[in-house]
């Protein structure tokens, strides 16, 4: 109750000052995230307590915040953090919306997403962020695919998004994310190959590059052996790969 006062003033603080600095696009900006902060809070509680009221609240406070990243888009479309926020903001909203059985809205705002994010990609094709989206993108075009029994036409979209994968880690050289998601990716791609049944030069490739990654992955984690994020996620991708692995 008291973070739910807390967010509610500050929307209300921040309200006037949008009211009161029209042209501050940095009041709007900050409106915008204070929106978003609430709606996760109270799509969150609403849906744990089954308060259907504050569910349905926490969707027109969503709402509030994808119309002022929206509107701060097409004001200053040359700034790439206001699409970044309302592509998460659309991501996340549409994920609460498929969580209560409100597909419709969630498939629009997934048809919004992948709009945008063709646009933002087409923008500024050198944002990493934008680039690792468009890479989860592909990847779920090729889950969605493999759950459809479609094996090859899969594989093809894993291999399309580990190339990708592959690009950025080579433009961006010495970040951790990126191995995680190579791994992620050949790990896809060996499942996939298993399931196709006539690959295995690919999968054992696969797999010594999932080692090569490791290696990687071991050396930067010492670089960041003080980041407890960064270590859970190292250990994280440790488990996963044992686990889809432990046949072999």
């Amino acid at each position: 109750a008291k973070a739910h006062r807390a967010l509610n003033r500050l929307v209300d603080i921040w309200e006037e000052l949008q009211v009161e600095h029209p042209g501050r696009s940095d009041f709007q900006r900050d409106l915008a995230g204070i929106y978003y902060a609430l709606a996760m809070w109270q799509l969150e509680i609403g849906h744990r307590g089954g308060d259907a009221a504050l569910v349905d609240r926490g969707f027109e406070t969503a709402n509030q915040a994808i119309a002022l990243w929206e509107r701060l888009r097409r004001e200053q479309p040359d700034v790439p953090d206001y699409i970044d926020n309302l592509i998460e903001s659309l991501n996340d909203a549409a994920w609460w919306c498929n969580a209560i059985n409100r597909q419709a809205d969630g498939d629009a705002m997934k048809a919004r997403t992948r709009e945008l994010l063709a646009e933002a990609t087409r923008k500024f094709p050198d944002h990493p962020h934008f680039r690792q989206l468009r890479i989860q993108e592909v990847r779920g075009e090729g889950k969605t695919l493999e759950d459809a029994g479609k094996l090859h036409e899969a594989y093809a979209r894993y291999q399309d998004a580990f190339e990708l994968a592959e690009q950025l880690a080579t433009d961006f050289p010495g970040v951790p994310r990126h191995s995680y998601d190579i791994c992620d990716l050949c790990m896809d791609l060996i499942r996939a190959a298993a399931r196709v049944g006539d690959k295995p030069q690919e999968v054992e490739s696969l797999k010594r590059r999932i080692v090569a990654e490791l290696a990687m992955l071991q050396r930067l984690s010492r670089d960041v052996a003080d980041s407890p994020i960064e270590q859970q996620h190292y250990a994280g991708t440790l488990f996963k790969i044992g686990n889809e692995l432990r046949e072999d």
